[in-house]
């Protein structure tokens, strides 16, 4: 009895160190997208709107998993446009929202590239064919 009764204490304080744990989540998790803020930034004006809409952060979701990495790359990107994108996770209800900014490039071939201002990420390019979902929501102004 006496030992079931350790076992259970010593459980619960794990449990308990665990679910306490005030570290961020080392990966984020696109399924926990809960809005993105675009800011257009042109040398007349800055265009700013908010995605909040579950079609809009779905094709989002798909987009990014399409998007190619290179891990802790900063690269000097010369788009055409420019917009910064401000992704909001929510991890649990209770705390604060995670945000990751994106510097996001239209190039003249259609593509875009995304720059990650944390720097986890790093440099992405994603293809022509991926990018015209993004084009649409992300470049309204044209």
């Amino acid at each position: 009895m006496q030992q079931k009764l350790a076992y259970l204490l010593i459980s619960l304080t794990a449990l308990l160190l665990i679910g306490c744990s005030d570290k961020e989540p080392k990966k984020f998790n696109l399924d926990q997208l809960t809005r993105v803020d675009i800011q257009e930034i042109t040398p007349k004006s800055e265009n700013e709107f908010v995605l909040m809409e579950e079609k809009d952060l779905n094709i989002i979701r798909e987009a990014f998993k399409e998007v190619e990495w290179e891990p802790n790359t900063m690269v000097d990107i010369q788009g055409e446009r420019t917009v910064e994108a401000t992704f909001f996770y929510t991890y649990e209800e209770n705390m604060p929202e995670r945000l990751f900014v994106y510097e996001v490039y239209l190039m003249k071939n259609g593509s875009i590239s995304l720059q990650s201002e944390k720097g986890e990420e790093g440099y992405g390019e994603l293809s022509k064919e991926h990018a015209e979902s993004l084009k649409t929501l992300f470049f309204r102004n044209k």
